[in-house]
């Protein structure tokens, strides 16, 4: 586990930039990656999500899927597509058969979940279950000030 404080966009940029170092290393090894996050309501999950996006060149406009629950976008990676879901669920709930659902694709996969704490035990079952194909991060980002944020990861396969 580690943790770094953010104070600045900058800072976040920088952050992301080296996470997404991790991520494609990762979707490399093979192993479609989770990200969960946990933050209060206008921590910075959408930031930290539109800095991560911009790190592993995705291309289209990120914006929070609040209401929508769910947006789709992709990022190529040594010349082969990765499908890239964000997904809040706040408002939403997901079930392990429409997760499945999502995950049944030839592409690798990569996962930004807000508000993971709503995910159904099912599903985190299926991630241990997993854990050789399905490589599990928790992501929290507190909020310390107006302009300061700890974000803390832990990786659930070590």
């Amino acid at each position: 586990m580690f943790s770094r404080n953010i104070d600045s966009l900058e800072a976040l940029d920088k952050f992301s930039q080296e996470l997404a170092l991790e991520i494609q290393q990762s979707l490399r090894d093979d192993k479609d990656l989770v990200i969960l996050l946990k933050a209060s309501m206008a921590a910075g999950k959408t930031t930290l999500i539109k800095s991560l996006a911009k790190a592993l060149r995705v291309e289209e406009t990120v914006t929070s899927p609040s209401f929508a629950g769910i947006h789709q976008y992709s990022f190529d990676l040594d010349d082969a597509p990765v499908i890239f879901y964000h997904l809040d669920l706040y408002q939403m709930n997901l079930d392990l058969d429409a997760f499945l659902e999502l995950m049944n694709q030839e592409e690798r996969l990569f996962f930004t979940i807000e508000w993971s704490e709503k995910i159904s035990d099912e599903i985190l079952r299926f991630f241990t279950k997993k854990k050789d194909h399905i490589r599990v991060l928790d992501l929290s980002i507190e909020n310390l000030d107006d302009d300061q944020r700890l974000i803390r990861i832990s990786d659930q396969n070590v």
